[in-house]
């Protein structure tokens, strides 16, 4: 996968940067986790600091326009995202039959 950041803007009030980039893969869309993976490996962050606003992919198209949040701790992060957004893309857990 290939990623270049378009813009990125320093916010201070809640202690983040926040990024526009574009991602190439020649496959479908990819996934969150890896987004994560490739902006925290860019940033030298851990994945737990990286918040994915929003994946955009035209059809046909083999670019993902991605909107995220960086911040300076895990902590920082959890205060500021909301929940929904923290367990975005991962798979729910199976309520037990009774």
């Amino acid at each position: 996968m290939e990623f270049k950041v378009i813009k990125e803007a320093k916010n201070p009030f809640y202690d983040r940067k926040d990024v526009l980039a574009e991602a190439v893969d020649a496959g479908a869309t990819p996934q969150r986790k890896a987004i994560a993976a490739e902006i925290a490996k860019k940033y030298g962050c851990s994945e737990d600091c990286v918040a994915i606003e929003n994946l955009h992919q035209d059809f046909g198209s083999s670019k993902t326009a991605v909107s995220a949040r960086i911040y300076a701790s895990a902590e920082a992060k959890a205060k500021a995202e909301p929940k929904w957004r923290a367990t975005r893309g991962t798979k729910k857990a199976k309520k037990p039959k009774e």
